[in-house]
């Protein structure tokens, strides 16, 4: 089981890195605006997804189904994502390697890589993912998460906790004092969105984005 998280996460790497490159190859050799280039290859990305499951699915649906058990474990009864762990080793990780290596001030110079995020958003929740649905704009929020973090390791963590409580809210509130308003599970789920477009008036204008970025 350990053997399939390794592969799942090499993977994803590895279709950041294609990504990254076909963004990099539009950008530098075609002279291609970086925002343009990169809101076509995120339409891009659901219509290949959408190709390569159908090819690998028996019914020829979007749909995957997979047991999400390798990617889980128990602690007192409490169980959690193998990427709550290595959330935390990699902030520590990547705060090393960015601030204090010579490979991390050329990465920081290179731009951000989010595939393996992509890849916890997808695989640890649920044990059915359609590909047609795509990730429902977590990857904006991601941005939001970025920009309110300043770019910044522990910033960003801070901001994505943050951000997750609001994005929990449409999962607990019928089993919380929140049940009394009677409010719809669609109103919770817009929270994280309506909370990133608040935060992000106020705060995007001191923000302190890498010169080359876009």
């Amino acid at each position: 089981s350990w053997l399939i998280v390794v592969i799942a996460v090499v993977v994803a790497a590895l279709a950041g890195v294609i990504y990254s490159l076909l963004l990099a190859f539009a950008s530098i050799n075609l002279k291609a605006d970086q925002t343009i280039g990169g809101t076509a290859l995120n339409l891009l990305a659901t219509a290949v997804a959408v190709v390569i499951s159908k090819n690998f699915s028996d019914s020829g649906s979007a749909k995957l189904n997979y047991s999400n058990k390798p990617f889980l474990f128990s602690i007192g009864g409490l169980e959690l994502s193998i990427f709550v762990p290595l959330g935390i080793v990699l902030l520590v990780i990547s705060y090393v390697v960015l601030y204090k290596t010579r490979f991390g001030l050329r990465l920081c110079a290179c731009g951000d890589l989010g595939a393996i995020g992509g890849l916890a958003y997808i695989v640890p929740p649920v044990q059915t993912w359609n590909f047609e649905v795509g990730v429902a704009g977590a990857g904006f929020l991601a941005m939001a998460v970025m920009i309110f973090g300043q770019w910044k390791p522990f910033n960003i963590c801070g901001a994505a906790m943050f951000f997750a409580v609001f994005k929990s809210l449409a999962n607990i509130a019928d089993s919380t004092f929140l049940a009394q308003l009677h409010w719809s599970s669609n109103i919770y789920n817009m929270m994280p969105f309506v909370a990133s477009m608040v935060i992000l008036a106020f705060t995007s204008k001191n923000s302190m984005a890498p010169k080359a970025e876009g």
